[in-house]
């Protein structure tokens, strides 16, 4: 292999430093001699080079707000040309506990898992040839488990038809939940239309009130932290023919 430019100052009557700048990632080796003779243990142990600025990390596990406590979620490291080595990763919880990893990699790409068991700040520690990676380490605030959607109760009002320009009126009961975000999204089948929903809470009970400016189907997504709640979408059609739509049934 070619010779590497290298720069060496004497400190001390037989001391010296030797310094040189890898050209390109691959591995090298030391090599040393004194008066044509090799140095004792030379050549030395083999310097593998790494540049760790090369490297891309994505993935939810990393995200403020998408990482909740009790369940699992992961992230990748794209290693790229930063060059041969060990990649390593500790998690440590609120409490500085370090919590099971699993690191699977295939070819250049390493997918990272954790489930975080309590809410609150996180540290990531990523280490690549055990030297941090740069911004390492990454901090996360795990949110607090939530009871599952299921527990959440939409009461409808309006019948699953109705005449065109009627609104459509339903609650959806969010009290069981400490905390979260209702998403209510709209869509009229084959139509193109902005519709925006009118939201009223009043202590974890979300009042929704929908227009239906123009006939169609009216397919209506319920989210609560962006998750579908049980029984969403649900269909109302508007119909212009008022005089035709009927209503019927125990409620009325």
């Amino acid at each position: 292999k070619p010779v590497v430019n290298y720069s060496m100052i004497q400190l001390e009557e037989r001391k010296f430093k030797v310094s040189f700048k890898p050209a390109k990632l691959e591995t090298y080796s030391i090599v040393i001699k004194k008066e044509g003779r090799f140095a004792a243990g030379s050549p030395y142990s083999l310097v593998s080079v790494v540049n760790t600025s090369k490297m891309k990390i994505t993935g939810k596990g990393l995200n403020e707000g998408e990482v909740t406590a009790g369940k699992e979620t992961n992230f990748e490291v794209n290693l790229g040309d930063a060059g041969e080595g060990d990649l390593t990763v500790e998690v440590l919880d609120p409490d500085s506990q370090t919590i099971p990893v699993s690191v699977s990699r295939v070819d250049e790409i390493a997918r990272i898992s954790y489930c975080p068991s309590i809410p609150g700040m996180h540290t990531i520690y990523i280490k690549f040839y055990d030297t941090l990676i740069p911004n390492c380490p990454f901090q996360v605030s795990v949110l607090p488990s939530l009871p599952s959607t299921d527990s959440i109760v939409v009461n409808k009002r309006s019948a699953e038809m109705i005449a065109t320009g009627q609104l459509i009126t339903f609650s959806v009961d969010t009290t069981q939940h400490r905390s979260g975000t209702l998403d209510v999204l709209v869509e009229v089948t084959g139509r193109e239309v902005e519709l925006q929903p009118k939201i009223e809470q009043l202590e974890g009970v979300h009042e929704v009130t929908i227009p239906t400016p123009i006939s169609g189907e009216y397919v209506i997504f319920i989210k609560y932290n962006r998750k579908d709640i049980l029984g969403s979408p649900f269909h109302v059609l508007a119909k212009s023919n008022a005089a035709k739509i009927t209503a019927s049934g125990e409620g009325l």
